[in-house]
């Protein structure tokens, strides 16, 4: 099976943390795939210890702040 992501290691993207944008570095990628659910996690590289969806990653600080 090949599980394709959006970002890549090392991509730098946008993300909101504490109600604010911050563009971020990935340390990781995690993907879970089950019968009905397919879920993909990013974790970044900066003081922020958090895992973020998929669907809540951007590549442009302008694509994050239409999405809100």
């Amino acid at each position: 099976m090949v599980i394709e992501t959006k970002y890549d290691v090392g991509d730098e993207v946008w993300v909101v943390v504490g109600g604010n944008p911050h563009k971020l570095r990935i340390k990781s990628i995690s993907s879970y795939c089950g019968h009905v659910h397919k879920s993909i996690k990013y974790r970044f590289e900066e003081n922020f210890y958090i895992t973020v969806d998929e669907n809540d990653v951007f590549s442009t600080k302008e694509e994050l702040l239409k999405s809100l």
